[in-house]
Formats: C-alpha cells, structure tokens, sequence
C-alpha cells in the first residue's frame, strides 16, 4: 500500500522521487522480510472443543459465525471466496481495477449442487473449479438450508464477512493456540495429507495452479512424516511379506489373481468418478470380465 501512494505521487507530481530510493537507483533500506510464522493446528479433542464454543451462538454474526469457520474448514476455501467482499471492499479496489464479479458475491445457493455432491468456487482471477464435499461440509450445507428455507438461488451461503473475535475465543476456549480464518485453510490441507491424499490433488482442491509446488513446499513435510509411518510396518525382504494375509478373505489362490482383482477394483473406482465428475449416474456392469472368466475356467481344469 505505501508503495502505491509513493508511485500515485509521483505521477501527480507532489514528490519527485521515491524517498526509499537513493541518486543511483538502489534502496536505501533493505526490505527484511518477517520470520515464518510457526502455526500449530488443533487435535482432534481441540477441534471439537472449538465446534462446541462456536456452536453457542453468542458474539457477532450468532450461528452465522460458527458457519463461517467450519464452512473454512471443511471445504479449505480462502475467505473471500466463500463470503466474497462487502461493499466497502469493492468500492476500494475499483481503484485497482475492480474485483472480479463472481469472486466478489461469494459462494450462492447456486453454486452448491448436492446431487453431484459438489461446490464451486472461484478463486483468484475469477478462476472457476469444482470441489467434491466431505460428509462434514454437506452436513453444514444441509443446515444451513434448512435454517434458511426462503434462500433464493443468488443468495450468499455466508451470512457474516468474517469472525475473528469469535474464532479467538474458540481457540481460547480449545486451549490451542490462536487461528485466522487463512489458518483453517491449512487445518483442510493438513486433514487430507494425514488422510493420505497425495499433494497434488490437495493443490489442485485448494486452486493452485502450479501444480502443487507451493502446497509441497508449505505441506512437504507433513506428507513425509504420513509416509514414515505408513513405512513403519513394512520390510525390505520379500519373504517376510504375506500378500494372502493383506487381502480379503475372498478365496484367492495366487498373487496372479490377487493382481486381477486390484486391477478390476481400480478399474471400477475409475469409472465410478467419471461418471460422477460428469454427473452421470454410474452403470456397473455385474456381468463376468475376462479376468474372472480366466478364473473360472482355471478352477474347472484338472490339476496336471
């Protein structure tokens, strides 16, 4: 901001020149940039006890509040793209080229489709995309509809702008330390990671668009520490491993059949998505594949 009143006085001509700058163009004091911010997010027992503060309804915004931080949470929207910009924000960055018209009204009734159980967002520049909902954010959708019957379809979803006294004293509450509403974007990212989503998918529900380099660079680490536990139980010797007793038990005889059926799962689950990122009801096909045809026909032959 003081770089912007720096430069629209000097083209008005009330300065001649940057005061930060010297005769011979280089700064005369060095930008430091602030240390990293350590930012510890709540365990599970802290969570709940932050649910519980916001779920009182006491404070500015009520129940519009407690809203707010579990819609931040559950979907790891940032929040002006869940609750958009008020007035007074649009009026401020007209100067600066003005907000985009659909990031600038939020999330609307409209933007919530729970038959394909997704909800769009639009990110920085307006961008559009798609996230699937977690159980806990269509819960809080399906609330939030209920408690509002008469919503119309460009109605926001939000119904405060933001709610940091009440997110302090949840956290105060909770005994954790003290979140912004940025944070419990982090605490979404955090969540999916431990759950073993793999970056890249978790950069691209956030909205990056790099491709998930920032989201490795700020939440490489936690994957890391989900990979050393998962590799805590396994052994290098593949002798000591069992593939029978890591399955189900559904009568497979060999790891060639093990593999068939992996793949047919995996073929499956494909499938399914498609057909729900493309609002299809999916069709499964209950009739024999070719692998489990080999099957049969393995089992009816008698042994050489």
């Amino acid at each position: 901001m003081f770089r912007r009143v720096i430069t629209v006085g000097i083209e008005a001509g009330a300065i001649a020149r940057d005061p930060m700058m010297g005769g011979d163009g280089k700064r005369l004091v060095e930008r430091v940039a602030p240390p990293p911010r350590q930012l510890a997010l709540p365990n599970d027992e802290q969570w709940q006890a932050i649910l519980a503060e916001a779920g009182r309804n006491v404070g500015y915004g009520g129940r519009g509040a407690g809203w707010l931080i579990r819609f931040l949470a559950y979907t790891g929207a940032r929040l002006q793209e869940a609750r958009g910009y008020s007035e007074h924000e649009v009026r401020r960055l007209a100067n600066y080229g003005g907000a985009d018209p659909q990031q600038a009204t939020g999330v609307r009734k409209r933007d919530v489709d729970l038959t394909r159980n997704m909800l769009r967002l639009y990110g920085k520049g307006g961008k559009e995309r798609w996230v699937p909902l977690l159980a806990e954010a269509r819960e809080l959708i399906e609330e939030i509809f209920a408690a509002r019957p008469k919503m119309k379809a460009d109605d926001r979803l939000m119904t405060v702008m933001e709610c940091p006294e009440t997110l302090a004293r949840c956290c105060k509450e909770a005994g954790c330390q003290k979140l912004t509403h940025h944070d419990l974007r982090h605490f979404f990212a955090t969540r999916l990671i431990e759950m073993g989503i793999d970056i890249p998918t978790v950069a691209k529900l956030l909205g990056h668009a790099d491709g998930g380099a920032l989201a490795m660079k700020v939440y490489g680490h936690l994957r890391m520490a989900y990979l050393q536990k998962r590799l805590q139980n396994l052994r290098f010797n593949t002798e000591a491993i069992q593939p029978q007793a890591m399955l189900p038990s559904s009568g497979l005889k060999s790891n060639i059949e093990a593999t068939e059926t992996m793949s047919e799962l995996r073929a499956l689950l494909e499938k399914v998505l498609a057909a729900q990122s493309s609002g299809r009801q999916p069709v499964i096909d209950l009739k024999p594949t070719a692998a489990e045809a080999k099957r049969a026909q393995r089992k009816r032959l008698p042994p050489a």
